[in-house]
C-alpha cells in the first residue's frame, strides 16, 4: 500500500472510532436513571419529586399498605403549594427506651470515612408519643 492509502485508511478508522464514542456518549446521556426507595434519603427524594409534580398517587405509593390514607389529598395540596426547589433532608432515628421514653436522634453523615455521627438528641414529649406509636 502506498503512503497516501495508509493515511486515508487511518483517517477513516479514526472517524469510525470517534463516531462510535459519540454514539455511546449520546446514548448514555439520554438514559434516565431511576431512583428506588432503597434508602431513607432516596425515599425522601421520591416524596419531594411526587410533591413537586403534584402527583398524589405517586406520593401515596410510597406509604406502606394500610397507611396510604394518612395524608389526605387536601393536605397533599398544601405541600405542593409550599414546595420549592431547595429542600433540606435530615436523618432522624427514633430510639425507644425500656422505660417507654423516646429519644429523637439527629444523625449526620456519612463523612469522608463513611461514618455517621450524632448531631443532637432530643427527648420526645409525651404529647408527641402518638405520632411515633405505630
Amino acid at each position: 500500500m502506498t503512503k497516501k492509502k495508509l493515511i486515508i485508511l487511518a483517517s477513516v478508522a479514526g472517524i469510525l472510532v470517534l463516531t462510535i464514542i459519540i454514539i455511546l456518549i449520546a446514548g448514555s446521556c439520554g438514559r434516565k436513571q431511576t431512583v428506588k426507595a432503597d434508602s431513607a434519603e432516596n425515599l425522601a427524594l421520591l416524596a419531594k419529586n411526587a410533591i413537586s409534580a403534584n402527583d398524589y398517587g405517586a406520593f401515596q405509593s410510597l406509604f406502606t399498605q394500610g397507611t396510604r390514607e394518612k395524608v389526605s389529598q387536601q393536605s397533599f395540596g398544601t405541600f405542593y403549594q409550599s414546595i420549592t426547589d431547595d429542600a433540606l433532608y435530615s436523618n432522624y432515628v427514633l430510639m425507644r427506651l425500656e422505660n417507654g421514653q423516646m429519644l429523637l436522634l439527629y444523625i449526620s453523615g456519612p463523612d469522608s470515612q463513611g461514618l455517621y455521627h450524632l448531631q443532637d438528641v432530643r427527648a420526645v414529649s409525651s404529647e408527641s408519643y402518638d405520632l411515633f406509636n405505630h
